[in-house]
This record gives C-alpha cells, sequence and structure tokens, in this order.
C-alpha cells in the first residue's frame, strides 16, 4: 500500500497535480501562456511602430523638401518682384514722364491756324506724339502682364505654403501620436519585464520545491508526514478526511 501510494504521488507530482505543487504549476502554466501571448503582441506593436516611424521620417524628408522649394519660390518671387518695380518705376520716372512733358510742351505751344508750315509741323508732331504714345503703350501692357504673372504666382505660393502648413501639422500630430504609442508600448514591455522576472523568481522556487519533493517520494524512509509538508496536502488512503489543509507559503 505504501507503494502504490508513492507511486500514485510521484505520478501526481510529475504531472502537476500534486496538492500545493499542482496548484502553482497550474498557475505558472497558465502564466507563462499569458506572457507568451503579450510578448508577441508587443513585438508585433513594435514591427508596426518601426513602419510607422519609417513612414514619418519619409514625411519629414518630404517635408523639408517642401519647405526647401516653397522659399526657394518666394526668393525667385521677391527678385521678381523687386525687379518689376525697378523697371516699371524707372520707365514711368524717364520715358512716361518724359512723354507727358513733350505732350504738356505741344499743347501749351498751338500754332497760329494762319501759319500752315507751324500747323503742318505741328500736326506732324503729333502724328510722332501718337507713334511714340503707342510704343510706350505697348511696353506698359509687357508690364501689365509681368504683373499678372507675378499676382498669378504668389496666389500659387500662398497655396503651396498653406498645403505645407497643413502637411506639417499632420507631421506633428502623427508624431505627437507615434511618440504617446511608443511610450505606452514601452510601458506594457517594462511591466511585462517584470511580470516575467516574478514568474521566473516563482517558477525557480517551483523548481526547488518539486525536486525537494522528488527527493522525499524516491526516499523510501520518508515518512507519510514528511511528504505531506514536503509535496502538498495529500489525502493518503486510509488518513483522518478532517485534517487542517496545510498552510503553505508561496512566493509571490
Amino acid at each position: 500500500m505504501r507503494l502504490f501510494i508513492v507511486i500514485a504521488i510521484l505520478l501526481f507530482a510529475i504531472n502537476g497535480v500534486c496538492g500545493e505543487l499542482n496548484d502553482e504549476f497550474n498557475y505558472l502554466a497558465n502564466e507563462n501562456d499569458e506572457l507568451t501571448k503579450l510578448e508577441k503582441e508587443i513585438q508585433s506593436q513594435k514591427i508596426e511602430l518601426e513602419k510607422v516611424e519609417q513612414d514619418i521620417l519619409k514625411e519629414m524628408k518630404e517635408l523639408r523638401q517642401e519647405n526647401e522649394e516653397l522659399n526657394s519660390d518666394k526668393e525667385s518671387w521677391a527678385r521678381e518682384a523687386k525687379m518689376f518695380r525697378d523697371e516699371i518705376g524707372t520707365f514711368n520716372a524717364t520715358q512716361v514722364a518724359e512723354f507727358n512733358r513733350w505732350v504738356a510742351n505741344h499743347n501749351a505751344n498751338r500754332p497760329d491756324p494762319k501759319d500752315k508750315m507751324a500747323v503742318e509741323a505741328w500736326l506732324r508732331e503729333g502724328r510722332e506724339m501718337e507713334a511714340r504714345r503707342q510704343e510706350l503703350q505697348r511696353i506698359s501692357d509687357k508690364f501689365d502682364m509681368r504683373k499678372e504673372q507675378l499676382s498669378k504666382s504668389k496666389t500659387r505660393i500662398e497655396t503651396f505654403g498653406k498645403q505645407v502648413s497643413n502637411h506639417s501639422r499632420n507631421v506633428e500630430l502623427r508624431k505627437k501620436d507615434f511618440n504617446e504609442t511608443k511610450k505606452m508600448i514601452g510601458e506594457r514591455e517594462r511591466q511585462l519585464v517584470q511580470r516575467r522576472r516574478n514568474y521566473n523568481s516563482r517558477l525557480e522556487e517551483y523548481k526547488r520545491s518539486f525536486a525537494r519533493c522528488k527527493e522525499l517520494l524516491n526516499n523510501p524512509n520518508t515518512r507519510d508526514e514528511a511528504l505531506r509538508w514536503g509535496c502538498g496536502n495529500v489525502n493518503f488512503d486510509g488518513g483522518d478526511p478532517n485534517l487542517p489543509i496545510l498552510d503553505i507559503p508561496k512566493v509571490n
């Protein structure tokens, strides 16, 4: 009978169903499954986070290029606008002003109608003035075209600038979400490491307890009560079923 009990207890212990050791074995098995699952989840999250980080880095590179392009466009527009202002200013101050003085002088010196030669000279000058006016008008029209083009370029640059600003805000939001997610994963990983450390401590304690129990089981001189103390709560055949449950401390 003693041999049967020893064999039965040994089988129970090996299969993790012997009193306190059984409870601890089940806990460790379930905890290991949960920890393994969490490790896979966190690893998957870290892989996805790396992809997000690469996407953000790519967007930041694109954003830098956009800002460089925007700044280049602004500088080019500023140079063209300054050149336009300088040229039209010179045009108005010289050619247009000179023409206006010419017109004013022409109108202020009308000839005597009776002086046909003077009248003919005055009319001839008027025709020359008209030709000059048309020439100046063509130059002025070109200035108007350049002014319109500058206005369109400015509108395009302003629109592009708004797009770049929106892109910049979106990148900042993505970076913020990335950092928050990274922090969350880091906290989960920290907790997992601590939980795994606790698990390993309990596993080592379980191995020591199991080894002590196995040593007792392998010793034919071990007394029944020693088996109870060493291997947990075992209700031996013929034993008192009302014996109190032993409170064997566990490693938390």
